[in-house]
C-alpha cells in the first residue's frame, strides 16, 4: 500500500503565491536533475537527489488558487517550471549556467565519479517531456509520492540491465 500525502488545512493562495513558489523551488529541481544526469553512476546519492526533488514538488502540490479553488492549469505549471526559466530565447543559457554551477560544486566532492558528458539536446528534449508529465500532476493536485519518483527514475535514472 502506497501512503498519499494529505493536507488537512487546504488553504487557497494568490495566483502570484504559487507562482512565485514555482520560481522559487524550480531551480532547486533542476540542480538535482542535474546531479542525476551528470553523476549516473551515484547510486548512493540517488535515493537523496529523487527525495529533495520531489520534496520540491510536494511544496507547490496542494496549493490551490483562491480564484477558484482549483488547482492551477497544466499550461500555468509548465510555463514556470520549464518554458519561462528555460525556454526565453538565449538558447537555454540558464541550463548552461546550473550545470556549470552543479560541476563546480560537486566535482571535488565526486572525485572518483565519472562526470557524464553534458548533452544539452537530449537533456532538454527530457527535461521538456519530465516537466509536461510533472505540470499535468500538479494540475490535478496529485501528491503521490509514487508518481513523481516513478518519473524521475523514467527519464533521469540509468536503466538497469538484465
Amino acid at each position: 500500500m502506497s501512503e498519499k500525502y494529505v493536507a488537512f488545512f487546504e488553504m487557497a493562495f494568490p495566483k502570484q503565491n504559487i507562482i512565485m513558489k514555482m520560481i522559487n523551488v524550480q531551480p532547486l529541481i533542476l540542480e538535482h536533475i542535474i546531479k542525476l544526469l551528470l553523476y549516473p553512476e551515484n547510486i548512493r546519492d540517488h535515493r537523496l537527489w529523487t527525495n529533495s526533488i520531489y520534496k520540491q514538488i510536494l511544496a507547490i502540490s496542494d496549493m490551490k488558487w483562491e480564484g477558484n479553488n482549483k488547482f492551477l492549469k497544466q499550461k500555468d505549471y509548465y510555463d514556470y517550471l520549464f518554458t519561462k526559466p528555460l525556454e526565453n530565447g538565449d538558447n537555454y543559457q540558464y541550463l548552461d549556467k546550473m550545470v556549470g554551477r552543479v560541476i563546480s560544486v560537486t566535482k571535488k566532492l565526486y572525485k572518483k565519479t565519472t562526470l557524464k558528458k553534458y548533452d544539452k539536446e537530449a537533456w532538454i528534449n527530457l527535461l521538456q517531456k519530465f516537466y509536461i508529465e510533472v505540470s499535468k500532476h500538479l494540475s490535478q493536485g496529485e501528491t503521490n509520492l509514487e508518481k513523481y519518483t516513478d518519473l524521475i527514475k523514467k527519464y533521469f535514472l540509468p536503466k538497469k540491465s538484465t
